[in-house]
């Protein structure tokens, strides 16, 4: 039976970042990955980014908050380090992903 861990990093009380992954039997790898930036807008989360890896597919990135939504292959292995540059990379550019997002169909 796989296990799945579920981790919630709330900057506060508008923004969250969601990351689900299940590791390899003996935790040395990733099988498949979920790390999401959500942000509440007007008093509702909106998935704004999400990067994701599976067995059946390749890593990508879901870029939702630009004018037309975009799914890339990102070159990243499935690791645990793939998972904090995920996460470091929503940490810097959080407040542009939600400004583009806001003012492409919410404010």
């Amino acid at each position: 039976m796989e296990t799945i861990f579920e981790i919630k990093i709330q900057n506060n009380e508008n923004e969250l970042i969601l990351v689900k992954f299940v590791p390899d039997e003996f935790y040395t790898c990733v099988i498949d990955f979920v790390v999401s930036y959500r942000s509440k807008i007007n008093g509702v989360f909106y998935e704004i980014i999400r990067f994701d890896g599976s067995r059946k597919e390749k890593s990508h990135v879901h870029k939702f908050y630009l004018n037309k939504k975009q799914k890339q292959v990102i070159e990243k292995d499935f690791s645990f380090e793939t998972i904090e540059w995920c996460i470091k990379v929503i940490n810097e550019n959080w407040h542009n992903y939600k400004i583009k997002f806001a003012s492409k169909k919410y404010l």
